[in-house]
């Protein structure tokens, strides 16, 4: 599940978004080749608007959506550092200096989330190591004006560690969320894997380091990549899925309930492949949603693979969830070409056709957007849509524009871009979500329309 997405306004065409469902459409096929797509459906160009939306010459890798104001136009921050409000009138304007934003903090990875329940969404990013070895990670506390307060010591999530990502969920169902960070490095380039830590929340806007109570901590470190959350074996807590980077196995932990995991990676089969050599992937993104619309939830994982090693270097992986919690990777029969610098995928419907599609960064050339067909089969469409970025690093998608229509926003390697969406074939459901027993952001929730 796109943690950015699962808190806010979900769009749905006729019923749909990342984690939602509502039947197979836009599939053709005959005896002969069950798995025949047809020609892409319902595609409509995006349309650069970069410069009038105030990005020009703003460079980033990483991207995260969040309405931080209150006025139901989603925001940004880019790279943990730079936060930028929507105007709400097509336009944005960098705020970090007037919000207290450290724009020598983070670096990497951000994450939003209603840490204290007020009704106003706080931000934690990840970050590097600075020169005296300590870490940019950063927790904002969201003041309710428009500023923030950094927090990060006296909430107890400060760790001189090199993180790349981090999310929220609140995995022990006290009615807060609590965090999760995926660290790279210790120390920075040495190949070494540095833990990864899950504060739970007190309650009080401080953290208690649960790591080795939770269980994370009794499994072999790896270098974290990405980290997304998402019931996946619908007992109603939120599990956690982390992408490992340099050949390690990929984590998948299984919540027992109380805030208490597992990891069923390998049982489950998600772990990515060992070929008897004993390396699996470089992990690079990961993200859940319902791709074969039968109501579960299915995994993406991307991975960066050199074509000299690939006897020991995993591929992108498709890990379809055709029972609960039974994996089977779905690449070979989807129809996809993912290239061998994939990186950071993301879920849209741009269409609003129901079946849901995905942008998929490519370091090393053009960025790729497949339109699904509800089948778990996809089509390239890049080209037809004006979305052929060149060297892709980061995405996420919203409509930040509120016309129903999924706009995506690009961190490619020369500079940013953010694309709106013109499509207008279809009808959506607009969805805002505030949770009363449950955390006030609604993180977690699921919403099912029929």
């Amino acid at each position: 599940m796109d943690r950015m997405k699962s808190h806010r306004h979900c769009l749905l065409g006729v019923a749909l978004l990342a984690c939602l469902t509502a039947g197979s459409l836009g599939c053709s096929s005959d005896d002969d080749d069950p798995g025949y797509l047809g020609p892409p459906l319902y595609v409509t160009a995006f349309t650069d608007v970069t410069d009038a939306a105030g990005f020009s010459g703003v460079t980033a890798t990483y991207v995260a959506w969040g309405d931080y104001d209150g006025d139901d136009d989603e925001d940004l921050i880019l790279d943990g550092r730079r936060l930028f409000r929507n105007n709400g009138d097509g336009t944005f304007t960098e705020t970090t200096v007037a919000a207290d934003i450290d724009p020598a903090g983070g670096g990497a990875g951000a994450a939003w989330a209603d840490i204290n329940n007020d009704g106003h969404l706080d931000l934690f990013c990840s970050g590097y190591e600075d020169a005296t070895a300590n870490s940019l990670d950063r927790l904002y506390l969201n003041d309710g004006d428009r500023t923030f307060t950094d927090i990060t010591t006296a909430a107890g999530v400060s760790e001189n560690y090199e993180s790349r990502a981090c999310a929220w969920g609140d995995f022990d169902g006290d009615g807060y969320v609590d965090l999760y960070v995926a660290n790279y490095e210790d120390p920075p380039g040495s190949g070494t894997a540095a833990p990864d830590r899950l504060y739970m929340n007190d309650g009080d806007t401080t953290f208690t380091d649960a790591t080795a109570a939770a269980g994370i901590a009794g499994v072999t470190q790896q270098v974290g990549r990405a980290v997304v959350c998402c019931d996946y074996d619908d007992d109603n807590d939120l599990d956690i899925y982390v992408a490992n980077d340099k050949l390690g196995p990929n984590f998948l932990w299984r919540n027992n309930g109380s805030g208490v995991f597992t990891n069923a990676a390998a049982t489950a089969e998600v772990e990515g492949t060992d070929e008897g050599s004993g390396y699996f992937g470089s992990s690079s993104g990961a993200s859940w949603g319902d791709f074969d619309n039968d109501t579960d939830f299915d995994l993406l994982v991307t991975n960066q693979r050199s074509p000299a090693h690939p006897a020991y270097e995993d591929k992108t992986h498709f890990f379809i969830n055709f029972t609960v919690g039974d994996f089977e990777d779905w690449y070979d029969f989807s129809y996809v070409t993912a290239p061998d610098k994939a990186l950071c995928p993301a879920w849209l419907d741009f269409n609003n056709d129901t079946a849901l599609d995905f942008y998929l960064c490519n370091e090393d050339g053009t960025g790729k957007l497949y339109n699904g067909h509800g089948t778990g089969a996809f089509i390239d469409v890049a080209g037809s849509a004006a979305l052929a970025v060149q060297n892709p690093l980061g995405c996420a998608s919203a409509d930040y524009d509120s016309d129903g229509m999924p706009d995506i926003f690009i961190c490619a390697s020369d500079q940013v871009y953010l694309f709106k969406n013109n499509h207008d074939r279809f009808n959506y459901l607009r969805v805002k979500l505030t949770g009363t027993t449950a955390n006030k952001a609604a993180i977690g929730s699921i919403v099912r329309v029929t």
